[in-house]
């Protein structure tokens, strides 16, 4: 999950920096079935808190609930508990939750103008009023392990 978040937004920069608090509550691996009948498809659960470091704040005071299952790809199609790894059947869920994720904050921004200075909704205004990151959700500092946050 930390490797598909970083992947999807390093690209981003702003003039401020922003957090992301992803928690995994859950997953599901497919466990390998019959060929011809459907298969069960890998899940992950999650919860996202974002946080504006400069402010010291959370944007959204309860976290956002994430859940995602893995594509149909010729690789999953016969279920991919019998054709991938416990790594592989991870990363197509991580990757499509940091989607959903840049989907919510960007919706965020629009409505709630989360990322703009003034704290207008992005979509209310026009390109040049726009002061959130240019192309971008936002500067966001790479996520904290849970794991590794709950030993510290």
């Amino acid at each position: 999950m930390t490797e598909a978040v970083t992947d999807r937004f390093s690209r981003y920069c702003g003039g401020k920096p922003y957090r992301l608090g992803v928690s995994p509550e859950g997953y599901v691996l497919a466990v390998p079935g019959l060929p011809m009948l459907p298969s069960p498809k890998s899940a992950l659960i999650l919860r996202v808190t974002a946080w504006d470091d400069a402010a010291g704040e959370k944007f959204n005071p309860a976290p956002y609930t994430v859940t995602v299952v893995e594509s149909i790809s010729t690789a999953t199609w016969l279920g991919s508990g019998l054709t991938q790894s416990r790594e592989q059947q991870l990363r197509d869920p991580a990757l499509n939750a940091a989607k959903q994720i840049e989907t919510w904050l960007k919706r965020q921004n629009d409505t709630q103008g989360w990322f703009e200075d003034d704290g207008r909704p992005a979509a209310r205004k026009s390109g040049s009023e726009r002061s959130g990151p240019r192309g971008a959700v936002a500067a966001v500092a790479p996520p904290v392990d849970a794991e590794k946050a709950a030993v510290q």
